[in-house]
């Protein structure tokens, strides 16, 4: 199947060129090569030991990911396709993220629980960049830190990143079948995630691994019996490479894991990729069509071609104005976008606001030490649900804007053109790419297709907001009492003893102290949120204005070849235009046999 699409679109940017349109044949070989290499982002998850990058480095079958027995991964580790082996580290400071390359040997001190990298407790995410050809076809591999019980921060940044990611693989060791915490993880992600993947792991250090497996199909059962659950040894696929002993690795149970990863999830990202492709693709034979189709019309009336060739002309020196910052839609862009930013903003202060408020009032009723850690603990749950709740706003409301700019740049396109012209105008613009909204079949999760939010989901959006959940939120419910140091004070007072122990006048001093550290905690939080948000929108206002910006270019390009054309026209002879219509005739011919090409391979897909 990929290799009729690519045969498909291969035919696509030969007729466009032929054509002199190496504008949209450039969009096609884009589309092509996404299609080929589709941007798939699989997340590494699981409790801290459970093996993860040692499986990691099992997968790609290099020493890529820190491995240490008694230090655990402490920030997100990105893996992706580069030409040179490099590492960049992404690390806050101050109200900026700084992007800093370093050596590739050094990823352990940035990454790892004791690292030494300067500034490490800043790191958002280190990003890995070499040749490999699982990463060739477009593969990203995230390994995230522990998730630490999945009561903790690291846990609720993991599930608020699931929803940007095309699958999940999940490691549990094989000491133990899966626990209550780890079965409700993975129903609540199996919501999320198109995919979920679990690798049983260390079933070379556990005799006892087959029982656990059966045990674990049938939990596994229960929550959704699709779910793939594969025996794995890392560390004997590593020794396997070593030793280049096939039938040890075949044991080790990797190669499987590689090849659900290779036909379970990129096939099936090829596949989304591929119909998007093919859809794009025939967006643009559609616009040639709709252009040969045209001047088909006029050149059979020869008193339309001189009106035609004016409407044209003046259609190119209108549809310049739409490229300019004074145009209405650019305007709409940045009234929107302002708008968007202003609602993500006060959802975000709104809701911590009601956070806030509710901490308050629990705080005053606190009679135990156990009940401040549930309470630490619901503090961070409802955080990570805002943050993730505030930052869907954002993607759901450029769906919203890309719909209303599509449908007004038609509208204003169409109403600066003449008569003669206006037709063809809305018949192309009405094609500039949509973002449909569908129903995932597989998930029953709102999932949206297009062109604007593939570029706004997967590892740039989903990890801005990984990194800024696992920045701002502490580890475990204790994180959060000496996150700052006055709580230090808290913690021994709320340690050891009932608080009703404690005279009423300290224990309000207490009281105060811990309402005083928990609004520090939440400004801090609010602050590092309103920043990343303000990045996302200017990031999203770029991606619409280039992108509407040069469907602009493409219509006015194709008025001004249609001008020249008509040029040609006006002064033929009737012979000429009795030939030219004969030629336009075969070429509407060609265009629709290959739009009903298109059409096929983009069912098949």
């Amino acid at each position: 199947m990929a290799e009729a699409v690519q045969e498909t679109l291969g035919e696509v940017v030969a007729a466009l060129m032929t054509r002199g349109r190496d504008d949209l044949a450039a969009r096609t070989r884009a589309a092509a090569v996404r299609a080929s290499r589709p941007a798939t982002v699989v997340c590494v998850v699981g409790e801290f030991k459970q093996g993860k990058s040692l499986m990691v480095n099992a997968i790609l079958g290099r020493p890529i990911c820190p491995v240490d027995d008694d230090l655990a991964t402490s920030a997100i580790t990105v893996i992706q396709q580069g030409a040179e082996p490099a590492v960049a580290i992404h690390r806050r400071s101050g109200n900026r993220i700084e992007k800093a390359v370093v050596d590739p040997t050094s990823l352990a001190d940035w990454v790892t629980e004791g690292g030494s990298g300067p500034g490490r407790e800043d790191v958002e995410r280190a990003v890995v960049s070499f040749d490999h050809p699982l990463l060739r076809q477009g593969l990203t591999l995230v390994d995230t830190p522990g998730v630490g019980g999945f009561a903790a921060a690291h846990a609720r940044a993991t599930m608020a990143f699931l929803p940007y990611a095309d699958a999940m693989i999940f490691a549990t060791d094989a000491s133990a079948e899966l626990s209550a915490p780890e079965i409700e993880f993975l129903r609540s992600a199996i919501e999320r995630c198109p995919q979920v993947v679990v690798a049983l792991t260390k079933i070379d250090l556990y005799p006892e691994w087959r029982r656990i497996l059966e045990l674990n199909r049938h939990h596994l059962a229960d929550v959704l019996e699709n779910v793939q659950l594969i025996p794995v040894s890392a560390s004997a696929a590593i020794a396997a490479i070593r030793q280049r002993d096939s039938a040890l690795d075949a044991e080790s149970g990797i190669p499987e894991l590689r090849d659900q990863i290779l036909q379970g999830l990129l096939d099936r990202s090829r596949s989304r990729a591929a119909a998007r492709s093919l859809r794009e693709a025939g967006e643009l034979v559609d616009h040639m069509i709709a252009i040969a189709d045209h001047e088909l019309e006029v050149i059979q009336d020869p008193a339309r071609i001189a009106r035609a060739n004016a409407a044209y002309e003046d259609a190119v020196a209108k549809l310049e104005q739409l490229r300019g910052p004074g145009s209405r839609w650019g305007q709409v862009l940045s009234d929107q976008m302002s708008d968007l930013s202003n609602a993500a903003a006060f959802r975000l202060r709104s809701g911590m606001r009601d956070i806030s408020g509710s901490i308050d009032t629990a705080v005053e009723g606190l009679s135990s030490p156990g009940e401040w850690d549930e309470l630490s603990n619901q503090l961070q749950n409802d955080i990570t649900d805002l943050l993730a709740e505030v930052f869907g706003t954002i993607e759901q409301g450029t769906i919203a804007i890309h719909h209303s700019l599509t449908e007004l740049l038609a509208d204003e396109a169409s109403t600066m053109v003449s008569e003669e012209a206006r037709d063809l105008a809305a018949s192309i613009l009405a094609r500039i790419d949509t973002i449909p909204t569908a129903m995932d079949s597989e998930t029953g999760t709102k999932r949206a297709i297009g062109s604007v939010v593939p570029a706004l989901r997967g590892a740039q959006s989903g990890l801005m907001l990984f990194g800024l959940l696992g920045r701002v939120l502490p580890i475990g419910a204790a994180g959060l009492l000496m996150s700052n140091p006055v709580t230090l004070v808290i913690g021994a007072a709320f340690a050891g003893k009932q608080i009703y122990s404690v005279r009423q006048r300290t224990l309000a001093t207490r009281r105060q102290r811990a309402r005083s550290s928990v609004r520090s905690f939440l400004d801090e939080v609010q602050f590092q949120t309103s920043h990343q948000l303000n990045e996302s929108i200017r990031r999203v206002q770029r991606i619409l204005r280039d992108e509407f910006s040069s469907r602009i270019v493409e219509l006015q390009r194709s008025y001004q070849e249609m001008a020249e054309q008509a040029k040609l026209d006006v002064t033929s002879t009737y012979g000429q235009q009795v030939e030219r219509a004969k030629s336009l005739r075969i070429d509407l011919e060609e265009l629709r046999g290959l739009r009903g090409r298109l059409g096929a391979a983009g069912g098949a897909a």
